[in-house]
């Protein structure tokens, strides 16, 4: 090691040795890392104060537009639902939601189905979202499509993952990266199965839509981005 590297030089030199020789510990290292996040932000919710009484008074709401897993991307007259804290509630949203049955009109959640284990995880989240929205309630989950991905490295489309920016040396690579998503996604969906794993949780009319399209255009928070538009898939289901 040069000694003339400055500290900040030295310790990322130190990171990329410890990803190429031990990625396996990285790996650990970086999911674990996670989880203690989620623990510490979803008990940081639990002990708020302004949180408690902002859950209390949602008790009594009937109508509510959740934006779930809003991430730092919150929306003004929605309750956005995440373990960030920029979240109106602060959660790990694997638990129950504390929102009451039924009182809930619209549900949206984009790009965090991914992340959950299949088939434990996903089925009891969407049974959350079923149970929180009132009868004919809809939901729009926008998800990864792993149908058009599988498509586009099948036919040789360079130009999908220019546009998904997920340029590699092969597609195959691209193929990969864009399945573990730096290790945190679980599971990848086609239409199909997403539509069976929604309609087992209580779902109807399950329906796939377009980006930045729906038949209520009030549930419609899609991030706008080239690249969401070409990888992802929008699905829409009623209670």
């Amino acid at each position: 090691m040069l000694p003339f590297m400055t500290k900040s030089a030295r310790l990322s030199l130190k990171k990329q040795r410890l990803k190429t020789d031990k990625p396996d510990l990285v790996r650990i290292f970086r999911l674990v890392k996670y989880e203690l996040n989620s623990l510490a932000g979803d008990w940081r919710g639990r002990l708020s104060m302004r949180q408690r009484s902002r859950l209390r008074r949602l008790r009594q709401s009937h109508g509510l537009k959740l934006n779930i897993a809003s991430g730092r991307a919150t929306k003004p007259g929605w309750i956005n639902i995440d373990v960030s804290p920029a979240a109106d509630i602060r959660m790990d949203l694997r638990r129950r939601l504390p929102i009451p049955d039924g009182s809930a009109s619209v549900v949206f959640c984009e790009h965090f189905c991914d992340h959950l284990n299949f088939p434990d995880e996903i089925s009891r989240f969407l049974r959350e979202c079923h149970r929180v929205l009132e009868p004919h309630g809809r939901a729009r989950f926008v998800l990864y499509d792993a149908e058009g991905l599988m498509k586009a490295c099948l036919e040789r489309d360079t130009r999908y993952f220019e546009v998904a920016e997920e340029a590699k040396p092969t597609m195959m690579q691209a193929v990969n990266s864009l399945f573990r998503f730096n290790e945190f996604h679980q599971f990848l969906y086609d239409f199909e199965t997403f539509e069976k794993v929604l309609g087992e949780a209580g779902f109807s009319r399950i329906q796939r839509c377009k980006y930045l399209e729906s038949e209520n255009p009030d549930i419609v928070l899609d991030y706008v981005l080239p690249s969401r538009e070409v990888m992802s898939m929008y699905v829409e289901a009623v209670k």
